[in-house]
C-alpha cells in the first residue's frame, strides 16, 4: 500500500506512527514483528487502524526480541499468527 511508518523505542515501549495503511476486513488484523539478523520474527502484537490517517500505536515489546534488525507489519488472521504467514506490507529497518 501506499503506506509509511515511524517506530519510537524506549526499553521495552515503543510508539508507533502509520499513516496510509487501509484498515482491513474483520477476517483480517496487521501484525507487527520484530525481525533478527538471524532466526525467526517474534510477534509485538496485533495493530489496530481505523482509518489512512494517522495511527498512533502504543507497543509493549517483547525483552527477549529487543535485539532486531528490521521492523515488519503482515496481514494475518484476526488472533495473530506465531508467525508471519500473509503479506508484509511495510518493513523498516533498525537504524
Amino acid at each position: 500500500p501506499n503506506a509509511a511508518g515511524i517506530f519510537y523505542q524506549h526499553n521495552e515501549e515503543a510508539l508507533l506512527l502509520l499513516h496510509g495503511l487501509p484498515p482491513l476486513p474483520t477476517d483480517q488484523a496487521y501484525q507487527l514483528w520484530l525481525i533478527p539478523a538471524e532466526g525467526a520474527p517474534a510477534s509485538a502484537g496485533l495493530l489496530t487502524v481505523e482509518s489512512t490517517d494517522i495511527n498512533p500505536q502504543q507497543v509493549n515489546l517483547p525483552i527477549d526480541a529487543l535485539a532486531y534488525r528490521a521492523v515488519g507489519i503482515s496481514v494475518e488472521p484476526p488472533g495473530g499468527s506465531p508467525a508471519p504467514t500473509g503479506d508484509i506490507v511495510l518493513l523498516g529497518e533498525r537504524t
